[in-house]
């Protein structure tokens, strides 16, 4: 079961996704949830402005205070930012698994909403996505087409490895795999691997006590 998590909680404050979303993960709030896969998502921003080390995961909040004007006045001159996607995907009896991934760009204030993006909430509202243009593009991210925003979409790639995690589990059990065979498999692989590597290293120096493996 994947569950979906849209409950609100109190975060700490850092810069560092990996303890933002290690710390969170564990918040009692999804204790009842525990058994079961579900993920926690997190966005960071970083502008070059602040010399990279804000506003991070307050950024909506600090974007929401400021006027167009005082937006323009203060990326007029250093525009560059970086956008840090963070996943944290909860496991039954295993520690989370965290993805990240950063998108850098710059802020532009002239951007304007694709008509045909109106269907797409993400991509016709008067958020970040209307404010920043992903390095390789000359648009905001409102102004892409679906194809477009999914090449540049900070979220993507960590969907994707946790789509892939996920898909791996399924195939474990599908084939009824144990966690005994894995580690028999794993045990005959290192012997296999020992046993060749000194048999080389004896041939290597021409000395028969190298390739034994009687005291091993």
């Amino acid at each position: 079961m994947l569950a979906q998590v849209p409950w609100e909680y109190q975060e700490i404050q850092s810069d560092n996704m990996d303890l933002l979303l290690s710390e969170a993960i564990q918040r009692k709030i999804f204790d009842d949830i525990r058994n079961t896969f579900f993920m926690i998502e997190q966005t960071s921003v970083f502008f070059d402005a602040m010399d990279s080390r804000g506003p991070g995961q307050y950024f909506k909040k600090w974007w929401d205070t400021k006027s167009d004007e005082d937006l323009k006045l203060k990326f007029s001159r250093n525009p560059g930012a970086t956008i840090e996607s963070g996943l944290a995907l909860n496991i039954p009896d295993h520690d989370p698994l965290i993805f990240t991934n950063t998108q850098k760009g710059k802020i532009n204030m002239d951007g304007e909403i694709r008509e045909e993006n109106k269907k797409y909430s993400w991509l016709s509202s008067d958020d970040f996505n209307l404010y920043f243009t992903p390095k390789g593009s000359t648009k905001v991210y409102n102004e892409m087409n679906i194809s477009e925003f999914l090449e540049y979409d900070f979220r993507k790639p960590n969907f994707d490895r946790i789509c892939e995690r996920i898909g791996e589990y399924s195939s474990i059990i599908r084939n009824k795999i144990t966690p005994d065979s894995i580690r028999t498999v794993v045990e005959s692989n290192i012997e296999n691997v020992i046993y060749k590597d000194t048999d080389s290293f004896g041939e290597s120096t021409g000395d028969p006590k190298q390739s034994s493996l009687s005291d091993l």
